[in-house]
């Protein structure tokens, strides 16, 4: 949902255009950055829809638009995780949470404790608990003035290559990204002005993710 910023920018199709530049450009310099891919995601049911990406591989490794279960998910957990426990078992109500391996988690009560967890240190984690076993991935939501969650950013990785060791280098960066893509998506009621499409290009130019000679999916 937009923000009545939004409005000041006139036509719809310029909106778009503008969030679009500016939510590529917070993900392209974080994908720099961390050396991983990253994405945005909202929360759609029970579901995760990524709705941005940057620092795919190869094409055939891209998630945009593609929904993944929340609860087996980093992107998920933080859209999660600052729900009320009413809302939560109000959402799995009558709904098979799907086991992908031994760690993904497997029931209400088991998520509740999960996303509690996630609250307390900020930002949440998802290792082998998904569709491959071998990914790890981490987290952070974009909040609103009320401190509703939006939206999150992940960086998404293999086990191998995220390991913990890094959460306390690539966390900070993380935050400071999520932070400025509350600000870009006008959820923190800041004014509206226009990308700098060049910026964008420049660094996309820059950037060739390719280069990491990485073989998994992200």
């Amino acid at each position: 949902m937009l923000s009545d910023n939004a409005v000041r920018l006139g036509r719809p199709e310029r909106v778009v255009q503008c969030i679009s530049s500016r939510a590529r450009l917070i993900l392209l310099r974080l994908a720099k950055d961390v050396g991983e891919t990253v994405r945005l995601a909202v929360l759609e049911g029970a579901e995760a829809r990524f709705c941005a990406e940057a620092g795919v591989v190869r094409p055939e490794f891209r998630m945009l638009g593609a929904m993944v279960d929340a609860h087996a998910s980093a992107a998920g957990k933080a859209l999660l995780a600052w729900r009320s426990r009413v809302e939560i078992e109000l959402l799995y109500r009558g709904r098979n949470m799907h086991v992908y391996s031994e760690r993904t988690i497997k029931d209400v009560p088991t998520l509740l404790n999960k996303l509690a967890d996630v609250r307390a240190r900020g930002w949440a984690g998802c290792e082998g608990e998904g569709l491959r076993s071998g990914d790890r991935g981490i987290a952070v939501p974009c909040v609103d003035l009320h401190g509703d969650v939006r939206f999150s950013i992940a960086i998404a990785s293999t086990r191998k290559r995220l390991q913990p060791g890094r959460d306390k280098a690539c966390l900070p960066k993380l935050t400071a990204a999520a932070h400025e893509m509350s600000d870009a998506l006008g959820l923190l009621g800041s004014d509206w002005s226009s990308t700098d499409v060049a910026e964008y290009a420049e660094a996309a130019a820059t950037y060739s993710p390719s280069s990491r000679n990485r073989t998994w999916p992200s």
